[in-house]
């Protein structure tokens, strides 16, 4: 899902205004469900575009820094799937509660704050049966 994962065409960013959130961490992935919605055809390869080193210690995926904003980010990225009505929004979801949400919190430097914005704005989507 991360956008160095993919190559995109132009026209599908520049015709449904799909931009990178604004926060630090986690900007990508609003982009990268939108531009997977949007697509009409996807083709993969077995070769790298990036080769993202994750063992960096020094890099943001590191980073104990204060994770919150990965909490706003996934609650835009849900209303936004929401309005297109996009089929994507139900695997969205277990894709917070599966991987965003559990791995940030492990990462974040404020557990706290992480769990009270995560029930202000994720929990009614996340927690449902």
């Amino acid at each position: 899902m991360n956008p160095w994962w993919y190559i995109t065409k132009s026209s599908i960013v520049l015709n449904n205004k799909i931009r990178f959130g604004e926060t630090q961490i986690q900007n990508d992935v609003n982009y990268g469900v939108l531009v997977i919605h949007y697509s009409e055809k996807l083709h993969f390869e077995d070769i790298y575009v990036v080769n993202y080193n994750g063992d960096n210690l020094n890099n943001i995926t590191n980073s104990k820094r204060d994770r919150s904003s990965t909490i706003i980010s996934s609650y835009n990225t849900i209303c936004e799937l929401k309005q297109i009505e996009s089929p994507l929004l139900k695997r969205f979801i277990h894709y917070i509660k599966y991987g965003i949400y559990p791995w940030n919190r492990q990462k974040t430097n404020n557990v706290e704050e992480y769990e009270n914005l995560y029930n202000l704005y994720l929990s009614s989507y996340v927690d449902t049966k």
